[in-house]
């Protein structure tokens, strides 16, 4: 794992919600799970604002860089 992986995994990501329509905010962070394996996690647009509720106040996305396949995963 390093930080130039981890980047290229949140771009992706980011890529992804923008052409999904789904609608974020900072900060977004990723986890790394395995080798070239990267579970990146957005607010949802709204979710900071403490007068909203917003149910899950996040989304979840799963990149592989090694297949170049991004996954959004189903809210639990």
């Amino acid at each position: 794992m390093n930080a130039t992986s981890e980047q290229h995994a949140i771009s992706l990501a980011k890529a992804f919600a923008t052409e999904k329509g789904l609608r974020f905010e900072e900060p977004i962070s990723a986890r790394h799970l395995a080798v070239d394996q990267y579970l990146v996690t957005f607010a949802v647009e709204g979710a900071s604002d403490p007068n909203t509720v917003i149910d899950p106040p996040e989304f979840i996305v799963q990149v592989d860089l090694g297949r170049n396949e991004v996954t959004l995963l189903p809210a639990m």
